[in-house]
């Protein structure tokens, strides 16, 4: 996939979904804050009375407070404040007009205000309700969440059946990370209102968020059938359903907000590479064929569609489509590169070594494209021609430990055990956090002609030096077990070989050893049944690793 900074598109989608998130109900904004202003369990705009109940001394009074309404109507908060400070002469201890008053302010930007006037308001009244939910929303804002959740906690013991009480508190809890508690108030804010779009898709994108789909489908299933006005709802919701595997649902409410809105298109085409990275190859295939009737001569979307085949293992699509993107941009060798990688994954190294050979010519000074060529020729195999490939991508980026560390292999595998010595050091002068270069540097000492008891001493130096590195890779281990095998240390060694399996289980190499372990012990069938992974294994371990180059030399550029 292309580097973001590249995709016109998705700056310009990602700009639109910024205008709207201040629409956005969503339960990890705290941006998006509504704040609620009630009293009692009404939802009375700004917390005021339906009716003529408040207790005012005298008909002025009255008066005034219905002047001061009028006047937040009109949005005219200087104004109103001062007829609610008028009221204060008569009325000096009404937690409900201290709370209006924080309001006015709060509307006016003085947010220090606000929260004097609600607390004094709370102080009056510890059970005033409206004056507790709006200086937890103040805190929420101000980035104080642990202040707010207090405010909502005190909310929640006043009026246990406040849903949107216990919705701001899972929101604030959320906030510091209280993944359990903020989970157990969301739920119970679903619970108490359960037709409540905000809450169901909060509760829904939490669940997903923890990887707990399944808790989620339920509440999920639901949303099938909900809709909304607002098109950030319906785009929100489109893609949570589509995170769920609703895929004509999520498209139905998509397609709402293609009517609506004009740049939708840009919009779904962000969300679809924010669902690519996320790994979700379905949902993102699924959003980009929504808008591709207007983007047929875009190669970035071409781009991403074939990788997104790629990734779900359909190569024939995948080659299609980033040929495609080839030829709308020829000067892109970030389209080169993700080909080749398709092509050597899926067994077309020949293939790619063509692709590669003419891309030298049209990109000379790229040392990545003739890193990738060096790697295509290395699984062919042409041992020569991907050395010849690999020097001229040192010459051209003497600082690529990447080309030394596929040197490395190919060395490894033509047994040129003194060039492999000196690429290995090579790789540790160039990057001294490389694990493979301790690990070639090992290997060139364990497969010499001259290995002996000093070299195995330094060879397990050096491979302990590269698990410290980079415990996940599972070569220096395997070659560390062996040497313990060889040692007579066959326990360790079957704990190493584990460790790899448990980590890397399609690394064959462990089954392998495992396998013959377990034999002297006496473990037959457990012995057959490694054997057996192996053997299924071992075929696609090549493939794997020049893959594995391929990404990583695309993903530094894409990092940089």
């Amino acid at each position: 996939m292309k580097s973001p900074n590249k995709l016109d598109t998705v700056t310009r989608g990602r700009s639109i979904l910024t205008r709207h998130a201040s629409a956005n109900l969503s339960l990890l904004s705290l941006t998006a804050l509504v704040l609620v202003f009630r009293a009692g369990s009404a939802r009375a705009g700004w917390g005021l009375p339906q009716g003529d109940s408040f207790p005012v001394a005298s008909l002025s009074s009255q008066q005034r407070l219905e002047r001061g309404k009028e006047l937040m109507k009109q949005r005219k908060f200087a104004e109103a404040a001062a007829e609610f400070r008028e009221l204060l002469r008569t009325e000096p201890n009404s937690p409900f007009i201290y709370n209006l008053l924080g309001f006015c302010a709060l509307q006016q930007g003085l947010r220090e205000e606000a929260v004097t006037y609600f607390k004094k308001a709370v102080e009056l009244d510890p059970g005033f309700k409206p004056a507790r939910n709006n200086l937890g929303g103040v805190y929420l804002l101000e980035g104080r969440p642990q202040d707010a959740a207090k405010e909502f906690l005190a909310v929640t013991r006043i009026d246990a059946r406040d849903s949107h009480a216990y919705f701001n508190l899972a929101r604030s809890e959320l906030a510091t990370n209280q993944e359990t508690a903020g989970l157990q108030h969301l739920r119970q804010a679903y619970d108490l209102s359960p037709d409540s779009l905000d809450y169901a898709m909060a509760l829904g994108r939490l669940y997903l968020k923890q990887g707990r789909k399944e808790a989620g489908k339920p509440v999920v299933e639901k949303l099938t059938s909900a809709s909304s006005s607002n098109p950030t709802i319906e785009l929100e919701l489109g893609g949570l359903l589509l995170s769920y595997g609703k895929e004509e649902a999520a498209v139905e409410h998509l397609r709402r907000v293609q009517g609506v809105e004009p740049k939708a298109g840009e919009v779904l085409y962000a969300l679809a590479v924010d669902y690519f990275k996320k790994q979700d190859f379905k949902a993102a295939l699924r959003l980009l064929e929504m808008v591709g009737p207007s983007m047929q001569n875009s190669a970035a979307w071409h781009d991403l569609v074939g990788e997104s085949h790629f990734k779900l293992g359909e190569p024939g699509p995948a080659v299609a489509e980033v040929q495609r993107a080839m030829n709308l941009d020829p000067h892109d060798e970030d389209y080169v590169l993700e080909l080749s990688e398709i092509l050597v994954t899926n067994g077309a190294s020949q293939a790619a070594v063509t692709l590669l050979d003419s891309a030298k010519k049209v990109f000379p000074d790229s040392s990545r494209i003739w890193f990738a060529l060096g790697v295509a020729y290395l699984d062919v195999p042409d041992h020569p021609a991907a050395e010849a490939a690999l020097t001229k991508s040192l010459e051209l980026d003497p600082k690529l430990d990447l080309a030394c560390v596929v040197l490395c292999r190919s060395y490894e595998e033509t047994g040129k055990w003194d060039q492999l010595t000196e690429t290995a050091h090579k790789v540790i002068r160039i990057n001294p956090r490389n694990s493979l270069g301790y690990y070639y540097g090992a290997l060139a000492l364990l497969r010499s002609s001259s290995a002996d008891a000093a070299g195995d001493e330094e060879a397990e130096k050096l491979l302990t030096r590269s698990i410290e590195l980079d415990e996940n890779e599972p070569e220096p281990r395997y070659e560390l077990a062996k040497l313990m095998i060889k040692e007579g240390n066959k326990k360790a060694a079957q704990l190493e070989l584990e460790k790899i399996i448990r980590v890397n289980p399609d690394f064959a190499p462990a089954f392998y050893q495992l396998s013959r372990l377990d034999r002297e012990q006496g473990e037959v069938h457990k012995s057959e049944e490694e054997q057996k992974t192996f053997d299924r294994l071992s075929a696609q371990e090549r493939v794997k690793a020049m893959t594995k180059m391929l990404v990583e030399i695309h993903q530094r550029e894409a990092n940089r």
